[in-house]
C-alpha cells in the first residue's frame, strides 16, 4: 500500500509541474515556438509522468499475481523515453539550425500564392531567431500592372501570411515578413503586348508600333512585323544592328515566331519653344505641292514654325470623303515625302480632313 501511495503521490506531483509548465509555455509563446528550456521541462515532467503512470500498472500486475509485469512495463517504458527523448533532440537540433519545417514553408507559399493578382511564388525564405520568425517571400505579378497595384498586392500577401503563420500557432510580427515582387509575363498575354515589351528592352529602341501579327497557314508559327524608331543620327549599320537585336528579343520572348520584319523610322526630335515663322514664299511652295497630290480638293492652313535649327511644318488638307484611310495614309506619306525632300531635315504633320 505504501508503494501505491508512494506512486499516486508522484503522478500528482507530476501532472501539477505540467499543467504549470505548459502555461508558462502559452504566455511566452506558441507551443510551437517556446522556449528550449520550458520545451525540456516540459518533455521532463511528461517523461516523469509516463514513467510513474508504467511504473504504478506494473506494481500492480504483480500484486495481482502477473510475475513479468514488471518487467515487461520496463520495456515499455525504456521504448517511451527513448521515442520522446529522440523526438526533443530532433526538435532541438532544428531550432539550433534555424530549420524551419516544410510544412510551414508549404503553408507560407500557399498563402502567397492565393492571393489574388500573384502569378507564383517559387522562392519562400524562413529562418527562426529566437521566439521570433523571419519571412521573405518573393511573388511573381503580372509585368503590365502598375506599380501601385504591385504594392497593395504586396501588403496582402503579408497580410495572408501572417494569418497562415497565426492559424499554425505563431505569432509572427508583420515587420519580420518582406514580400519582394518581380514582373513576369502571363500565359493569356497578347502577343503584339510581349513584342513591344522586347522591342522596348533592346538597347537604341526610342519607340515601337504598327505591331501587325499574322498566322501562317495551320501551323503555331507566327509572321510578324513591326515599326521601331532609331535615332535620327544613326548610320545603317548602327540602326541594322539594332533591328537584328529586335529580332532576338523577340524570338526569346515569343514562341512561333518565324519571320520578322522590322521597318527603321527616325526618332522626330522633341520640339519646345518653337517660333512661327512667316515666309509667303514657303508656305507657297508647300500647297502647290499639297495640291499637285492625286485626289487633294482643298489645302486649308499651312503653319510653319522653327525650334533652334528644327523646322516644323503643318499642314491641313482636305480629300474625298469616300477614300479608305489606307488609301489616304498612302497621299499623305507621299505629301510628306516630296515636303522633306524641298527642306531636308523638316518635321512634317499633314491634318487629312474628309471634304
Amino acid at each position: 500500500m505504501i508503494g501505491f501511495a508512494a506512486l499516486i503521490y508522484t503522478l500528482a506531483a507530476d501532472g501539477f509541474r505540467i499543467t504549470v509548465l505548459g502555461r508558462a509555455m502559452k504566455k511566452t509563446a506558441s507551443p510551437a515556438a517556446g522556449t528550449t528550456t520550458l520545451k525540456a521541462d516540459f518533455y521532463h515532467a511528461f517523461a516523469d509522468l509516463a514513467s510513474t503512470s508504467v511504473a504504478f500498472v506494473g506494481l500492480w500486475l504483480v500484486t495481482a499475481g502477473f510475475g513479468n509485469g514488471d518487467s515487461i512495463a520496463a520495456i515499455i517504458l525504456g521504448v517511451f523515453l527513448a521515442c520522446l527523448s529522440s523526438r526533443f533532440a530532433y526538435q532541438n537540433a532544428m531550432e539550433l539550425t534555424d530549420v524551419i519545417s516544410p510544412k510551414l514553408v508549404a503553408s507560407v507559399r500557399r498563402a502567397a500564392i492565393d492571393t489574388e493578382g500573384v502569378l507564383g511564388s517559387d522562392e519562400i525564405k524562413m529562418r527562426r531567431v529566437g521566439r521570433e520568425i523571419f519571412v521573405e517571400a518573393t511573388i511573381t505579378l503580372p509585368v503590365e500592372i502598375s506599380f501601385e497595384n504591385a504594392h497593395d498586392i504586396s501588403a496582402q500577401v503579408e497580410s495572408n501570411i501572417a494569418n497562415s503563420l497565426a492559424s499554425s500557432g505563431l505569432d509572427v510580427k508583420p515587420r519580420n515578413i518582406t514580400v519582394h515582387f518581380e514582373p513576369t509575363g502571363g500565359t493569356d498575354q497578347q502577343p503584339e503586348f510581349i513584342i513591344e515589351k522586347a522591342a522596348s528592352r533592346v538597347s537604341g529602341v526610342k519607340g515601337v508600333h504598327n505591331i501587325l501579327v499574322s498566322k501562317i497557314g495551320k501551323s503555331n508559327s507566327v509572321g510578324i512585323s513591326l515599326h521601331i524608331q532609331v535615332n535620327r543620327s544613326a548610320t545603317l549599320t548602327e540602326a541594322h544592328s539594332i533591328a537584328n537585336a529586335v529580332e532576338d528579343s523577340i524570338r526569346g520572348r515569343l514562341k512561333g515566331a518565324e519571320t520578322i520584319t522590322v521597318h527603321l523610322e527616325p526618332l522626330m526630335p522633341e520640339i519646345s519653344g518653337i517660333e512661327p515663322v512667316v515666309d509667303g514664299k514657303m508656305q507657297n511652295s508647300v500647297r502647290e505641292i499639297v495640291l499637285a497630290t492625286r485626289d487633294v480638293n482643298k489645302v486649308g492652313q499651312v503653319a510653319t514654325y522653327k525650334a533652334g535649327n528644327v523646322l516644323k511644318i503643318d499642314v491641313a488638307c482636305a480629300f474625298n470623303s469616300e477614300m479608305t484611310v489606307e488609301q489616304i495614309h498612302e497621299r499623305v506619306s507621299d505629301i510628306e515625302k516630296q515636303i522633306r525632300a524641298m527642306y531636308p531635315g523638316s518635321i512634317v504633320t499633314i491634318h487629312a480632313e474628309p471634304s
